[in-house]
């Protein structure tokens, strides 16, 4: 996932820990213009998925969903969170869903708001997985891999 572009022109790419160096090897290859990459720790990313993942995230977050359109992202703050939160919408569960990240000193607090909300639980990647494979979408290890990628 990306995040806005900024006022100084950077992305922001975020991928998971175990996949950070295949996916920065990746970028490199496939980038053909002069790029410097930096890898970042201060970021933390959670993953609402599902058919009230909506509901959930305007409970917490304190803003509507509805006009945030599959596959967007945004940052913003709010009265309720002044940090830089960095939204995305993409489902890639084959849910609706939203992926937030935000500097890793907030996770606790975010976290333990979301769960909170009576639709949300804790899901392991297991549960992921179960739920792409049933959407019929690729699976890393599986589908796609250093060597079979969708580029």
């Amino acid at each position: 996932q990306t995040s806005p572009k900024s006022s100084k022109g950077s992305w922001s790419l975020m991928v998971q820990q175990v996949h950070r160096t295949g996916a920065l090897k990746g970028c490199r290859r496939q980038v053909k213009f002069n790029v410097k990459f930096n890898l970042d720790d201060s970021r933390s990313l959670i993953c609402i998925q599902g058919p009230k993942a909506a509901q959930s995230v305007e409970a917490v977050l304190k803003f509507p969903t509805q006009d945030i359109p599959f596959m967007s992202q945004f940052e913003f703050a709010n009265h309720t969170y002044t940090i830089p939160l960095f939204v995305a919408r993409s489902g890639y569960t084959g849910e609706d869903g939203f992926e937030i990240s935000f500097d890793n000193k907030y996770v606790d607090s975010i976290v333990n708001a979301f769960l909170k909300q009576p639709d949300v639980k804790f899901a392991g990647l297991g549960a992921r997985d179960s739920l792409r494979i049933e959407a019929g979408l690729c699976l890393h290890g599986h589908d796609i891999n250093d060597k079979i990628t969708p580029f």
